[in-house]
Order: structure tokens, then C-alpha cells, then sequence
């Protein structure tokens, strides 16, 4: 079987270790169980109406930004010239884990906007699948992740080859009503056309049925699967510290409730110097957070990590007590099985995708935005963290989200996408 899979965002860029990195655990995951896969990687740079913009301003005698500031007239023209008339200029590919990758920079034919952005999208990924199918021949079926704008993708090429394919959703856009209504029909009729629909938990599936409808019901439940750094690691001892670090991972927005997270901290554990709070990731929210944390005089126990690598990621996990993650909404929650896969209790919000991973052996929910809530938990994992299992929590989380259930969810739905009429 010659599986595709189409992500929605650009397939692990150079300059972002964490763009497309579940998909790249599941595609190494299928690669090393002997099954054929390749990446199409879409990438978007630059406008029609950017780079005559960048035209009129080197003829005024200035410098274009935004990444034209290298190119001359002719070299603007020559660049807009091929982008429109040759785009397959653009495709570029590489192997990544023994899987081949290829990838297209394209270009936004209108100036980029949630209604339009897909146009383009799609119309750069009918190019590099083309080239794909040259190069290593046309795929059994097609595996979208997120429906906009991989699957409407899928949808076209189904469309004009045959090829069946099926849709993982993983976006919050749903419920937080991100994805413009212009353009849920035409959501809604690729999802429709998909021969299997799958969501990486069941709270994420509700959503769709609400928000689409009908045809977007009876999506499977296949969740993200663990690193198989963190899948295949000892595990560590527990520190015999009399003290307790709480360890949050994500980026630095209101979404992921950091905010909260301090206050509760605040509350439960303000001039108790052996009780930490070390909070990595980067983001808007940063200074603020920085200012807030200052303000409380709490910077002997809380600190702001910035954002770290997979390794330094780890590494934290393992010297933390418990892992926290206080999001406003979820729609899985990697961290949390990461975490649990190195023996450590975790605590989150009751916001949708972490229901699927935390239960009473492994850890505690709390309402979402609730400070009072979060910080009674907090105490309680204070005082509680040592009568967990680390051996039970690590065996618990691979059996439920390692790589051999992720084969075996996948084998049958694959099966089940090339065998339905």
C-alpha cells in the first residue's frame, strides 16, 4: 500500500522543528513498519500584489522588505514571471526518516486571506503532487491532516484521478469559529467525498458533527502518538528532593492559560522557595507573563524557559515532578502523553482532548479558567506525586498511545478507504 500524506502546514521547515512533527511521527512510524509513504510539503511565499509592490518601490529608488530585499527589477519581474508560468521552478525534494518529501514554494495569486488562502494552496499542491507521482509514482490513497486546506486539496485530486482519501482533523478552528462561513460549504463537501474521517480525540469529533454536520459525522477517534524519543527513553527516577517543580510546555498565547496557571500558582505556593513552576515556550504573551511573574515578586520559583528543543523538552519532563497544562481548549494534548510516558503525573483543563488521556491512576482535571480549581490541584499533586506509579503510567500510555496501536488504527482505516466502492 502507497500512502501520501498531506499536511496542512509546511512538513518540518528548517527554520521550525515543531511544524508537521505529528504527522512526521506517524509517517516514520509507517516507514519503519515497511509500508511505502511520502510527504507533500505546501509552502506559500510571496503575492502577486507583494511583488509588484516590490517592483514600483525599487523603480522609486527604495528597498522592498519582507524578504524581497535582494532581488532588482528584472529580477522581481523574472521571479513573478515564473511563479505564474512555471511554479514546478519551485519544487524541491528531500528524504526525511527514508521517506521521500517533496515540496513546492508557491505563491499567493490573491493577497492572502482566511476566505481566499486556500485557492492558492490548492492550486500549488496539484502542482507538486503531480511531480510527486513523476517522481515516485501515484499513491494507493491520500491521508489529509485537517481538512482545510490538506483535505480540500485531496478533494480536487480525487476529483480529477480517482484516488481515495481520508481526513485526520486535529484543528481547534472549529470550536473557536476561525474557519470563515464562506468556506464551510466547500469544507463540508470534502469532508463529505472522504472515504474515512478520523479525529485525534473524541471531543474534536463532536465538534465536527456540530459545526459541519452530517457530513462530517462518525469520524474515528485515531489520537497523536508518542515521539518515539520519549516512547522508546528510560525511564527516569523520581527525585527523592523534598521539594516539587510543576513543568508547563506550550506556546506563550492567552489559549493555553499561563495567566491562570501563575495566579493558581500564586495562590497555592507563594514563599514556598522548594515548590517551582518552570514554564517553557514562546510567544505573544511573554513580556507580559515576565512582567506578571516580576510584579508577584515570584521569580525565585517561577521561570520562563523561552522555547527549548525536543531534547531540552525531555529533559525537563524528566527532572519535573508533574507536568500541567491549563489550556482553555485542547484538541489532544501531546505533552500530556509525553509526560506520562516518562513516569510523570499530570494535571489539566477538562477542555476537550485531554478527557481522552487523564483519569484518576494518572493524574487530575480541573474546569478550564478556574484559578481556585487549578490551585487546589496543584496543592494536592504537592503532596501527592510520589504515590504514583511511574511504571504503570509509562506502561498504561504506550499501550494506549504508542506506535503500534497508531499501525493498527491506521491499517484498518487505510483498508477501509481503498476497499469502499
Amino acid at each position: 500500500m502507497h500512502v501520501l500524506v498531506i499536511p496542512s502546514e509546511e512538513f518540518q521547515p528548517r527554520e521550525s522543528h515543531l511544524a508537521g512533527i505529528f504527522q512526521r511521527h506517524q509517517c516514520t512510524a509507517m516507514h519503519q513498519a515497511g509500508w511505502k509513504v511520502g510527504v507533500l510539503s505546501v509552502r506559500l511565499r510571496f503575492s502577486v500584489v507583494m511583488i509588484l509592490k516590490g517592483v514600483l518601490i525599487r523603480l522609486c529608488g527604495g528597498i522592498p522588505g519582507r524578504g524581497l530585499e535582494g532581488y532588482r527589477v528584472g529580477e522581481l519581474l523574472r521571479l513573478l514571471k515564473d511563479k505564474i508560468l512555471h511554479p514546478e521552478k519551485f519544487v524541491s525534494s528531500e528524504v526525511i526518516d527514508g521517506y521521500p518529501v517533496v515540496r513546492i514554494n508557491g505563491l499567493y495569486m490573491h493577497r492572502p486571506s482566511p476566505v481566499n488562502e486556500y485557492v492558492s494552496w490548492v492550486r500549488a499542491g496539484k502542482i507538486v503532487f503531480a511531480e510527486f507521482c513523476r517522481r515516485h509514482g501515484a499513491p494507493d490513497l491520500i491521508h489529509a491532516h485537517n481538512c482545510n486546506p490538506a483535505g480540500l486539496l485531496a478533494f480536487e485530486i480525487n476529483k480529477a484521478t480517482g484516488i481515495p482519501y481520508m481526513i485526520t482533523e486535529h484543528s481547534s478552528y472549529y470550536h473557536r469559529r476561525l474557519i470563515p462561513q464562506r468556506l464551510m460549504p466547500r469544507v463540508a463537501i470534502s469532508f463529505a467525498a472522504a472515504k474515512v474521517i478520523a479525529t485525534v480525540s473524541p471531543a474534536l469529533g463532536e465538534d465536527l458533527a456540530c459545526d459541519i454536520g452530517k457530513q462530517a459525522a462518525g469520524a474515528r477517534w485515531i489520537p497523536n502518538v508518542i515521539d518515539p524519543e520519549f516512547e522508546s527513553g528510560d525511564l527516569p527516577e523520581p527525585s527523592t528532593s523534598t521539594g516539587c517543580v510543576f513543568l508547563a510546555v506550550g506556546e506563550l498565547i492567552p489559549l493555553k492559560g499561563h495567566r491562570e496557571l501563575i495566579d493558581a500558582f500564586t495562590q497555592a505556593f507563594a514563599s514556598q522557595l522548594q515548590v517551582r513552576l518552570r514554564i517553557a515556550g514562546d510567544g505573544i504573551l511573554v513580556s507580559e507573563l515576565q512582567a506578571k511573574i516580576s510584579s508577584l515578586g515570584l521569580g525565585n520559583q517561577i521561570s520562563l524557559l523561552g522555547r527549548l528543543t525536543r531534547q531540552e523538552v525531555q529533559q525537563e519532563m524528566k527532572s519535573c515532578h508533574c507536568l500541567v497544562l491549563p489550556s482553555h481548549y485542547e484538541t489532544f494534548g501531546v505533552v500530556l502523553i509525553e509526560a506520562l510516558s516518562l513516569g510523570r503525573p499530570v494535571i489539566a483543563s477538562h477542555c476537550g482532548g485531554p478527557e481522552c488521556i487523564v483519569n484518576d491512576s494518572n493524574g487530575l482535571l480541573v474546569p478550564p479558567q478556574d484559578v481556585r480549581a487549578l490551585a487546589k490541584a496543584l496543592t494536592a499533586m504537592r503532596h501527592s506525586f510520589q504515590n504514583y506509579d511511574c511504571v504503570a503510567l509509562q506502561r498504561d500510555v504506550r499501550d494506549r498511545f504508542g506506535r503500534q496501536r497508531l499501525l493498527n488504527e491506521l491499517n484498518t482505516a487505510y483498508q477501509e478507504c481503498i476497499s469502499k466502492d
